[in-house]
């Protein structure tokens, strides 16, 4: 019986032996494949089998090595940040690694310290201190040159208009947590978008350049903006920021430049065949949320820039049932009622799911900052709540957006908290096309695009009055631009003033400060400020052709597959026509 026992467990032990050989040889092969992409400067490849390793429960003792590959990959893709993050883990498997992953990076730091490259070595050095490796020299140059504000979080959101928001006045709860954001934050009470739908929005405000410049704006194909120019996120990531984004597709995927810069931006379901797989496929709130999140924790100790976008306010509404009834309810008080526009009365079953919209979104932006707060995170960051438009809701017999310039569909939310700096409103106007160079400025960088008079920058400690003369800056908008140019939209704001060229000639001229609802065209009232501010709207188009030609905006747009179903879903929406 005896012999029985120590025969089977014998048998046992050597298949274990077996099974863990097996294992060690699958993994050795592994490793040395990959050594080989590395080699031969194959580093996606390379990628692809170190994130199989670390997948794969059975490797534990694995994981460092295909932690030093994924490391050694990203870093020769040029993706510091991520490199950084791996060899973090690298470390934390294996100790006896650390020091030939560490002494590179102590030469890259002291180079980047002598080229003036601060920001960048600081990224670096905060990893050599994290792991107890950071040379006196560098701990001092840290300690000294340590920013106070570490990460940058973007929450630019489709299709959101202030007047909506409680922290703009509306009398309906919609946004606690923006509101609640909002009282820790500077708020801008005039803040435009430079373009009336998505991509030219959102591309203007990571370029800083308008869309005559960066050329994204034909629709329903934009162009890709030239690969010359470098976005908001490119530039934070050539200053050691790990870069990423999270948006539901649609015109806002990894395409027409949005995506230049970005170290992580997966996309949706339908990206890869229809520039609208958000009406194709919406709802995509919660997954996105979950995406950001899990980002927060993995990357919780590096340094890193982040965009934030839904479309959970965008057509087709379909908030919960639970939240529609709230907002039917507030809706039943006459006295709330009487504080709306009047021409919302024209679609309250659309502006109740709006708003409805609205507050689900808030939720989820209350998600966010909460772990923030939770990973200690929040007064470590600059967070930036904005819009890319507004909407329609009645005002001026339109519902949707893209066509129009009216107020409704350009005036938009801008909530800055700054960690430091006290709350405040800020009455003067400001774009989008000053979002850029805002950013770069708060964080101690210079931006390198193209200077040019439509960058209006709002440094929030240090911001720059318009002073005596309303025309001394301006800001260009374009409407949505399909194959005819005559049937494009075109204006500025000329503060107070608003200019609007609409389609076959029609001329709007409104006054802001008395008009902020845009009830009365004073086209024939106005004649001198008029006529001053077309002189400067043509003179705005004329430096934006410029710069077209200097940046090489010709570029092809990039094909659509535009299937009958796409094509109708559009026109239902008032996109095509």
């Amino acid at each position: 019986m005896h012999q029985k026992i120590k025969t089977n467990n014998s048998l046992r032990y050597f298949l274990i032996a077996l099974i863990c050989l097996f294992f060690i040889a699958s993994c050795s092969n592994d490793i040395e494949l990959a050594n080989k992409y590395l080699a031969a400067g194959q580093f996606e490849k390379a990628l692809e089998i170190a994130a199989k390793m670390q997948k794969e429960w059975y490797r534990p003792f694995s994981k460092a090595q295909a932690s030093k590959i994924a490391g050694d990959s990203y870093r020769s893709l040029g993706k510091t940040a991520l490199a950084l993050h791996e060899y973090a883990k690298c470390i934390a498997y294996n100790s006896s690694l650390a020091g030939q992953i560490t002494s590179p990076i102590i030469r890259n730091a002291n180079e980047a310290i002598n080229q003036g490259n601060f920001p960048y070595a600081i990224s670096l050095i905060k990893f050599l201190s994290d792991q107890n490796a950071a040379p006196p020299h560098l701990k001092k140059f840290y300690e000294q040159n340590m920013p106070p504000i570490w990460n940058v979080l973007l929450i630019g959101v489709d299709i959101l208009r202030p007047d909506h928001l409680g922290c703009y006045g509306y009398p309906i709860s919609t946004s606690p947590n923006i509101d609640r954001l909002a009282s820790e934050s500077i708020v801008f009470d005039w803040a435009f978008a430079n373009s009336a739908w998505t991509s030219p929005s959102f591309l203007t405000a990571f370029t800083g350049l308008p869309a005559e410049a960066h050329g994204g704006y034909h629709y329903p194909v934009p162009m890709h903006i030239p690969e010359g120019i470098e976005t908001l996120a490119a530039q934070l990531h050539k200053a050691g920021f790990l870069t990423a984004a999270f948006t539901e597709g649609g015109y806002a995927k990894p395409d027409f430049g949005l995506e230049m810069g970005f170290d992580i931006f997966p996309t949706n379901p339908g990206d890869d065949i229809s520039n609208i797989s958000n009406l194709l496929y919406p709802k995509r709130l919660k997954q996105n949320v979950k995406q950001t999140l899990d980002f927060f924790q993995e990357y919780k100790n590096s340094r890193w820039a982040m965009w934030f976008h839904t479309y959970e306010c965008h057509q087709p509404l379909k908030p919960s049932k639970q939240l529609l009834k709230k907002i039917k309810d507030e809706w039943k008080n006459k006295a709330l009622m009487r504080r709306l526009d009047s021409s919302h009365g024209r679609f309250p079953n659309f502006i109740q799911k709006y708003d409805a919209s609205i507050f689900s979104l808030d939720e989820a932006v209350g998600k966010i900052l909460a772990t923030l707060k939770k990973l200690g995170l929040y007064d470590k960051t600059l967070i930036i709540f904005f819009s890319d438009h507004g909407i329609g809701l009645g005002n001026h017999n339109q519902q949707y957006h893209g066509r129009v310039l009216y107020v409704e569909a350009i005036h938009i939310p801008m909530i800055w908290r700054v960690p430091g700096q006290n709350p405040t409103r800020f009455k003067d106007p400001v774009s989008l096309s000053g979002l850029n160079e805002s950013v770069l400025k708060t964080m101690g960088l210079q931006a390198s695009n193209v200077k040019s008079t439509f960058s209006l920058p709002f440094y929030p400690f240090d911001i720059q009055r318009r002073g005596e003369d309303s025309f001394e800056k301006s800001i260009l908008l374009r409407g949505l631009s399909i194959s005819n140019e005559e049937l494009s939209t075109k204006g500025a704001i000329c503060w107070p003033f608003h200019l609007i060229l609409g389609p076959n000639g029609q001329t709007e001229f409104f006054n802001l400060d008395n008009d902020p609802k845009e009830l009365s065209n004073i086209a024939d009232s106005e004649i001198d400020n008029l006529n001053k501010c077309e002189s400067k709207l043509e003179a705005m188009l004329k430096e934006a052709d410029h710069l077209s030609v200097e940046l090489s905006t010709a570029s092809k747009s990039r094909p659509v597959r535009m299937d009958e179903t796409s094509y109708k879903k559009l026109k239902s929406l008032g996109y095509l026509f």
